[in-house]
């Protein structure tokens, strides 16, 4: 048995207690980093111990119980692709050097990730099976993708790498149990369905509805499709244009950035957009959209896209965002959280996925006269981050019972 007494130490002027809850937050921008932040101050404001691990990129707030350290690194990206691999191996691996220091030197009950991520895995993981063992402490990750249809290098590399990236946890957190594929996560790993919460923003700075729409040339009678967030191949940008050039009325607005090196540039969006006749009509903000900004857009839109692949099987966080603005959306993905979600709470508007003729269908069903009101009330009551760490914290203690009389 492990002592679970506290103590603090004064460091950089600030409080840390020994035995806190450590959350590793490598991740700066986009829906996992809004994630992880949110249950960081989930964890703080029900009195817990919570020390996050990020990077000076999050922008992270202190609060009460609540205490960030910004050591990690970022991987820069320069014009010279064939050093970007070799600095992102480095950022990762000394990142995970960092992360085990301060659970050597915390000595942590709970490690929770900010997202289950195989990269590199069995060059990392072997220092976390230690430590695990040794100081008794916990790991625990939110499994947002757990199929793992994407992969780099050799297939033999991938699955060892996932296999290994799984070995410290005990606890794996997903959206919708039904929907695991369960021969990917290790029978060690208790899974625990949880609500994905809503991500509120600040509507102190706003941007005017009219201002953006004249700004764009938009006409009062015309329609707004919103796809916000990262520009990746697996959300369908390429069919959402098409789909906008079969409807005379109906504007697309584009604001995100590139994803990653692997996927498309916003220049072969834009060029489709081109061929197609409708440049007019699809409108590119190719930047990340900070939070300042994001109450602009939602307001301007009449509909948001959510157009996903059907081997996308995990849940978005564009829609728990969207659910400050009470918009339909239009949906499409292979079976998963996201449109079961779309579906309980009616939200929007479902399509079969990688179609333009099913998407353009879609858009008009969301513009019809007659269309149902939404369940945005309902879904906002039910998607709490206090219920997503009651059910961690409840897994928790159990696990803890189970060992102290000997089930682990």
């Amino acid at each position: 048995m492990h002592q679970m007494t506290t103590s603090t130490e004064q460091i950089d002027s600030v409080t840390v207690q020994y035995r806190p809850i450590l959350v590793y937050l490598p991740s700066f921008h986009g829906g996992i980093a809004r994630y992880a932040s949110q249950q960081a101050k989930e964890l703080a404001r029900r009195g817990e111990a919570v020390l996050v691990l990020a990077t000076k990129a999050l922008g992270l707030d202190e609060e009460k119980n609540l205490n960030v350290r910004e050591n990690l690194l970022t991987t820069p990206r320069t014009r010279i692709r064939i050093i970007n691999p070799v600095i992102s191996t480095a950022c990762i691996l000394i990142n995970q050097l960092l992360l085990v220091a301060y659970i050597v030197r915390y000595r942590p009950k709970l490690i929770l990730f900010d997202g289950y991520s195989e990269m590199l895995a069995p060059l990392w993981v072997w220092p976390h099976l230690v430590l695990k063992e040794t100081l008794g402490v916990r790991y625990a990750v939110t499994i947002h993708d757990p199929q793992r249809m994407r992969h780099r290098g050799p297939r033999w590399w991938h699955e060892l790498s996932v296999w290994a990236a799984y070995l410290p946890f005990s606890i794996g957190m997903v959206h919708g149990l039904d929907d695991v594929k369960r021969s990917w996560v290790p029978r060690h790993i208790e899974l625990v369905d949880v609500p994905h919460g809503i991500f509120f923003t600040s509507k102190n700075v706003r941007h005017d509805t009219v201002d953006l729409r004249s700004q764009l040339e938009i006409g009062a009678t015309e329609r707004v499709a919103l796809f916000l967030g990262y520009i990746a191949d697996r959300k369908n940008l390429d069919i959402a244009i098409r789909a906008i050039a079969t409807l005379s009325n109906v504007h697309l607005v584009v604001a995100g950035r590139q994803a990653s090196s692997r996927d498309r540039p916003v220049r072969f969006y834009m060029d489709i957009a081109g061929k197609l006749s409708v440049a007019d009509r699809v409108h590119f903000f190719e930047k990340y959209i900070p939070d300042e900004e994001i109450d602009g857009f939602f307001s301007a839109a009449d509909v948001i896209l959510l157009t996903y692949k059907s081997n996308f099987v995990s849940q978005s966080g564009i829609l728990h965002l969207a659910a400050n603005w009470d918009k339909p959306v239009l949906a499409s993905s292979g079976p998963g959280p996201l449109v079961e979600t779309v579906r309980q709470y009616n939200l929007g508007v479902i399509v079969k996925p990688d179609s333009a003729a099913e998407l353009a269908g879609g858009l008009r069903r969301v513009f019809a006269t007659d269309y149902p009101p939404l369940g945005w009330d309902i879904f906002r009551r039910e998607a709490s981050w206090k219920e997503n760490i009651d059910r961690l914290m409840a897994t928790l203690a159990a696990q803890a019972a189970g060992t102290k009389n000997g089930c682990d």
